[in-house]
């Protein structure tokens, strides 16, 4: 019993039995619940001293709006029953808190955002006050619910030469989403990685919830909102049976985008309208929105090619998230190109949409050949087996879901599948405008000849590159802009050029390998690409066509757009276009492309170097392009302050180098990520470009030569590793006294050393540089892992597969037994790393270590120990890190005996230290006077 109910629960008994209907309709409704947020909410602002008055009588406000315009009651018995339901209220709410251990929901719902929580209740409860009754906005959301079900109830498909269309169940396979942030995996050697965390998607749907998806293209992006957005309308997602999906396609606004001056929410409506048909009464959207009745989905953000237009429709999701704080939202796009112009990273949380593993691709194509009409039934199995067979060759593209599509509907018809992107797309046109009506014995085929490709091509240009048209056309003017710039130079008649363009559109479009509807406009059809990858294949055709196939006329096309970092995809397709048909067409390509870098201002030359390293397996590379492009990547590498370039264990590795970086940082990608056919070449001209520039390089650019060399000694490549130990640069003596001076580039001296030279490299090192060499990881390889430090092997008792824990147990002892007195950590500006994630890989698990192994863990505790007492973490969760905390700020080494008994390990070195440690005679971390105000503050 919540105290002071009792009177509610008298009005309660008096309601009619449809009141009492109406009650529990409104109890169990999303509305309630969204108050319910807000009043947790409210609790987080209590928790940090905040007011929260203002809210939570916004919160008892919108009870008493939606209790009243579900039925009519006196204003005694209205308010005893708001009375009942806030009080709920507030009781689970406070139980929730306390079971959370008053953490906040999710990491979006905090006290920095409650104003704008505060704002949206208050300006729900003026909504609420203007509505007499929410039956029409309850019949208008059923109405746009069943129109939302109807439209994305199957998913299309160009399957066996045909426009197709089948229900989910029968083709769909749910792919995975991964945090792209995931420390504990970033943190793993790359030959034992730990399983990826994954990310669900009904998660994304709670209050306050952000969630951007980024894929590769074909990946299935759309694919996965538009089943998302059935699924909810369908109640199919009982998690959130109440949830109305309001799906934007961020291609359909183009139009309005550039004209500006409409809001997310205009773009709704008209969506509503068009396609679905259901007008919206006047502050429908606005209700849903704040009622907790509706997520908002953003498909394509990649699809507005314009940066500045990606900019701008960035800026307003931004803030519609501002104006409707708790409204759980989901947004898509491409990966490559998205930093150009990405979500705040604060306010939205970023998931990667995986390509599909190995039981996928067998589930998916299971399901492709059981639809597959053309092949009888008892063929179906065995042509799957034998598809996954031969498809192994090309593994790369089959991960891809609309090349794992494609790949199918080819091997049903030939048995073959080509090996690249181009000869896919290639083959896909082939069968539809020369061979597909043949192959099957269709009579009447139209005889349309070689120019009919040009025209596609041409289409495939107007379509991507004019804004106005969004990836679309209506039907009229694509006949029109047919027949007066392609079939009009066949026939002198334009009405004879008319019906031929119409032909045409319509054996295309029934046949849906390239062109197919998407849609209407309110008088007729728009047709576009069955898939932006096509429309981006015949863009590049058209490219390099129109450019004569000069690798140096395409490149000036494509260069301010690589710059931009728009155009990936295209510029990609257009140079192995270019391999095909010119003799080192795609040599030539990367070697003008050297030649722009050089010339370019920095930030300009690193989009298009990185690019380099996205597209350099597409093509050959000869000696003399390898040595332009490292010169090139190299110049920038000279210029990046040494301190940038290594990372340890107290900071969270960035996967990347921060953005004071301002030029292009990813030699080591390069040489690390090349391709076995260049890995030769590059390697030579690597080597050749290392030792060239030492003889006469400037002091100050010595470290970027000196970690290029160290760092390749670790390549995953076998061809640069084995390049740069033949070189010998570790004798120069410039080389030998950076890598002496610096703990992350010895570091990699020690993990380039083979067999017993590993102590003795360690050793050494301990000696010129002390304990910080413990607590490096530079980078591992270009997939963005970084090399586990030492003492992380040493707390998690695990080897890597460059150094095992048993070999360097001595050699760290011995260190420990010499009371040395250097900080192992000295940098106070850097953020330091969450105590709580350190806690969740290293917690102590001392069992069946050896004595040594269960002292060095506990040394190793030292640093994490100092730095959390700065921070004043009180150590309650973990029994030695509080007695060690107890010892260093107490003084007592009797505490230290106590620990390092129960831990049976007293050995001489580690003994030795931690007692000197726990004196204080000890420093492992260097505090300035004023550290504890500087310390970033822990980031759970």
């Amino acid at each position: 019993m919540i105290p002071g109910a009792r009177p509610a629960i008298d009005a309660v008994d008096n309601l009619s039995d449809d009141q009492v209907s109406g009650l529990r309709d409104y109890i169990m409704s999303p509305d309630l619940d969204y108050v319910a947020h807000q009043v947790y909410a409210a609790r987080t602002l209590e928790q940090r001293g905040k007011d929260s008055q203002e809210l939570l009588a916004a919160c008892r406000e919108q009870i008493r709006l939606g209790l009243k315009s579900r039925f009519d009651l006196s204003d005694e018995a209205l308010f005893e029953l708001v009375e009942l339901v806030f009080s709920n209220v507030l009781h689970a709410t406070q139980v929730a808190w306390d079971q959370a251990g008053g953490l906040v929901l999710n990491s979006t719902v905090d006290f920095a955002i409650a104003g704008r929580i505060t704002a949206a209740a208050v300006r729900n409860t003026s909504l609420l006050e203007k509505v007499e009754r929410l039956s029409h906005f309850h019949a208008f959301e059923t109405e746009l619910r069943s129109q939302i079900a109807s439209l994305h109830a199957e998913m299309r498909l160009p399957h066996a030469g045909i426009s197709r269309a089948v229900p989910y169940r029968q083709l769909y396979v749910q792919p995975h989403l991964h945090p792209i942030d995931d420390d504990d995996h970033l943190k793993k050697e790359r030959s034992a990685p730990s399983p990826k965390r994954s990310v669900d998607l009904a998660d994304a749907l709670t209050p306050g919830r952000r969630l951007v998806i980024l894929g590769a293209p074909g990946a299935g992006k759309s694919t996965l909102v538009s089943k998302l957005a059935h699924d909810l309308a369908t109640d199919s997602n009982h998690h959130f049976p109440h949830l109305t999906p309001l799906l934007l396609i961020l291609r359909d606004i183009v139009d309005g985008l550039t004209r500006g001056g409409n809001s997310i929410v205009d773009y709704i409506t008209d969506r509503c309208r068009d396609p679905y048909n259901v007008d919206p009464p006047e502050e429908a959207i606005e209700y849903l929105l704040l009622n907790g009745r509706a997520v908002a989905v953003f498909d394509g953000l990649d699809e507005l090619v314009d940066t500045s237009l990606r900019t701008k429709a960035v800026r307003l999701i931004e803030g519609f998230i501002s104006r409707y704080p708790l409204t759980p939202i989901v947004i898509t796009s491409r990966r490559v190109g998205y930093d150009a112009a990405p979500l705040n990273d604060k306010i939205a949380e970023v998931a990667i949409l995986a390509d599909f593993d190995d039981e996928q691709v067998d589930q998916y194509a299971s399901n492709w050949f059981r639809l597959d009409n053309s092949v009888p039934v008892r063929e179906r199995i065995a042509l799957k087996d034998s598809f996954i067979r031969d498809s192994g060759m090309v593994r790369d593209l089959r991960v891809n879901p609309l090349m794992l599509s494609l790949l199918c509907s080819m091997y049903s018809t030939e048995r073959y599948i080509p090996r690249n992107r181009p000869d896919v797309f290639e083959k896909c046109a082939t069968m539809l405008f020369e061979r597909w009506d043949r192959m099957r014995g269709i009579d009447g085929a139209m005889p349309f000849g070689a120019h009919i490709r040009s025209a596609v091509q041409h289409l495939a240009w107007e379509l991507f590159t004019k804004q106005k048209f969004g990836g679309a056309m209506p039907r009229r003017e694509l006949i029109e802009k047919l027949a007066e710039e392609f079939f009009g130079k066949r026939h002198q008649d334009l009405d004879l050029a008319r019906d031929e363009a119409e032909r045409f559109l319509d054996f295309c479009t029934g046949r849906a390998w390239v062109l197919t509807d998407v849609g209407a406009t309110e008088t007729e059809p728009r047709y576009g690409f069955v898939h932006r990858t096509f429309l981006e294949f015949f863009t590049a055709e058209h490219l390099v066509r129109t450019r004569d196939s000069s690798p140096g006329r395409v490149l000036q096309a494509l260069g301010r757009r690589l710059e931009r970092e728009e155009w990936e995809i295209v510029a990609q397709l257009a140079l192995q276009i270019l391999d095909r048909n010119v003799s080192g067409g795609a040599d030539k390509f990367l070697a003008a492309l050297a030649a722009r870098a050089a010339r370019a201002p920095e930030s300009h030359a690193a989009s298009l170097l990185s690019f380099v390293i996205r597209s350099e397996p597409f093509a050959t590379l000869s000696v003399a392009t390898a040595r332009k492009l490292l010169k090139t990547m190299i110049d920038h590498e000279l210029r990046i302050d040494d301190s940038l370039r290594y990372w340890d264990a107290f900071q969270p590795w960035p996967g990347r180098f921060p953005k004071e970086a301002d030029g292009f940082s990813g030699t080591f990608e390069f040489i690390d990520r090349t391709s076995p056919e260049n890995g030769p070449v590059v390697a030579r001209a690597l080597a050749t470009e290392l030792s060239e520039q030492l003889p006469n390089l400037p002091s100050e650019h010595v470290p970027g030569i000196a970690y290029l060399y160290y760092a390749g000694q670790m390549s995953s490549n076998d061809d640069v590793r084995v390049a740069m130990r033949e070189i010998e640069l570790s004798a120069e003596p410039r080389i030998r006294h950076h890598a002496e001076s610096s703990p992350g580039l010895s570091y990699y001296q020690v993990l380039a050393a083979e067999g017993p030279a590993i102590v003795q490299q360690l050793e050494l090192s301990l000696t010129k540089l002390g304990g910080q060499i413990l607590f490096q990881n530079p980078r591992a390889s270009a997939d963005q892992s970084a090399y586990t430090s030492i003492a992380e092997l040493l707390l998690t008792n695990t080897d890597s597969r460059l150094i095992s824990v048993d070999d360097v147990l001595p050699a760290v002892d011995q260190f420990l037994a010499k009371i040395d007195t250097r900080p192992w950590y000295t940098d106070p500006t850097h953020r330091r790393r969450s105590l709580s994630s350190v806690e969740a890989r290293i917690h102590p698990k001392a069992e069946g270590l050896a004595p040594l192994q269960r002292g060095l863990k506990l040394a190793m505790y030292a640093p994490y120990i100092e730095i959390g007492l700065a921070r004043g973490v009180p150590f309650e969760e973990i029994p030695d890190w509080r007695r060690l905390a107890l010892a260093r700020t107490e003084s007592r080494p009797e505490v230290i005996e106590e620990v390092l008994a129960e831990n049976a390990a007293s050995t001489f070195g580690v003994a030795s230290f931690l007692k000197a440690w726990a004196a204080g005679e000890v420093s492992t971390v260097f505090l300035h006077h004023d550290e504890t105000a500087r310390i970033v503050p822990d980031q759970t």
